[in-house]
């Protein structure tokens, strides 16, 4: 995303949990923004994003949500 990592907070991480996980499995992740805003008059901006785990079957096993928080 071209962020300073300087400049980076972790603002907050959800889960949900999905089909189990046997070994053996192929996991793909599928991440994407799903908004932007800022607070503080432009001072912070947050990045919230949701990722998606599938496995080989197309299933999916888990999610997660991430907010980042740029100073």
């Amino acid at each position: 995303m071209g962020i300073d990592i300087g400049r980076l907070l972790h603002g907050e991480q959800r889960f949900k949990y999905g089909k189990p996980i046997y070994a053996g499995d192929e996991i793909t992740l599928q991440s994407e923004i799903t908004d932007m805003y800022e607070k503080k008059g432009g001072a912070l901006k947050f990045v919230i994003t949701e990722t998606t785990a599938t496995n080989q079957k197309g299933e999916v096993v888990g999610s997660m949500t991430n907010s980042l928080i740029i100073r």
